[in-house]
């Protein structure tokens, strides 16, 4: 028997990267970079930390003003505050300059 019809499953996917989206990726690369250096830093999970940063990207300045909370856990910080930081890293299409000092 053979059978003429066909059964079409289509998926449609929305390719559309919206601010939203664009600022939980810079969320998780801020996070996995104050992680990385943390490790560098051999600091443990018991040692708290203050987070400066120092951007002129827009949209980064939003994410930390936005998730600062979120980082805060996430990186096991006191405070995620604006300040002079001298190690520059690239993250998502701009630079940041990001510093912690352990407390």
């Amino acid at each position: 028997v053979k059978n003429d019809k066909v059964d079409k499953n289509t998926v449609e996917l929305d390719t559309v990267l919206t601010e939203e989206l664009k600022k939980e990726g810079l969320l998780r690369e801020v996070v996995r970079t104050i992680n990385q250096i943390r490790k560098e830093q051999k600091l443990t999970i018991a040692d708290r930390v203050i987070v400066k940063y120092n951007t002129d990207e827009e949209i980064l300045r939003t994410v930390f003003a936005e998730y600062a909370e979120e980082i805060k856990k996430s990186v096991l910080a006191f405070s995620v505050e604006e300040g002079e930081a001298e190690a520059e890293f690239e993250i998502g299409e701009g630079k940041i300059k990001i510093h912690i000092d352990r407390i």
